[in-house]
């Protein structure tokens, strides 16, 4: 269910032709997702949903509209915890552009 959600709004940023800035800055911000008490804050119903959107902008210097409005939506909707699932979309869209693949080779 994740990855399909993440999925429709990695396609609306690929769409958009967005795609490079965005993906260097939910990667950045989807470092943030390893840490507990950055989960618990994102998770929690007892923080308002502008103040989890202000730590979220507090990790990027140079914001545009276009990105503020994209995490608005996610804040809106109650998705901010997507950004990893977001982030990961993106990159296999990215690599299937740039016809580039990573993986792991398993040998004795």
């Amino acid at each position: 269910m994740d990855t399909l959600i993440a999925k429709k709004y990695a396609n609306a940023i690929i769409l958009d032709k967005l795609t490079d800035s965005f993906f260097e800055k939910l990667n950045f911000i989807s470092q943030a997702f390893c840490i507990d008490k950055f989960n618990l804050i994102i998770n929690s119903n007892e923080i308002s949903k502008d103040k989890k959107l202000n730590l979220i902008l507090s990790f990027c210097d140079n914001v545009d509209d276009k990105f503020l409005n994209f995490l608005k939506l996610l804040a809106n909707n109650s998705r901010l915890s997507y950004i990893p699932y977001i982030t990961q979309e993106l990159k296999k869209q990215k690599d299937i552009m740039k016809n580039s693949y990573e993986g792991f080779i398993y040998t004795k």
